[in-house]
């Protein structure tokens, strides 16, 4: 009897797994969605970087080499008592 139910099971599995995944891999872009390329021709994308300290700027050059055509803005914003502030964003 349990080696029938764990095969039913599993085809249960299986065929829930093949209906789900049924598609050809194709999809058109919805209706007024805009292009996948947001940026006008002959502009660059920008890569905003918020940090507290210049350590993370460091770490970032010395580690990451960023992509031809992007520009990394840094913005660094110093605590007067030198203690981390976060800020969180409810999304």
């Amino acid at each position: 009897m349990k080696k029938m139910f764990a095969l039913l099971l599993a085809l249960v599995l299986t065929l829930s797994l093949a209906a789900c995944g049924g598609g050809s891999g194709e999809s058109a872009p919805p209706a007024g969605a805009p292009d996948s390329d947001p940026a006008p021709a002959g502009e660059g994308k920008v890569f905003n970087i918020y940090a507290w300290n210049e350590e993370y700027k460091g770490f970032f050059e010395k580690y990451y080499q960023v992509p031809e055509g992007i520009t990394v803005n840094w913005i660094i914003t110093p605590s007067a008592d030198g203690r981390i502030r976060i800020s969180w964003t409810r999304l």
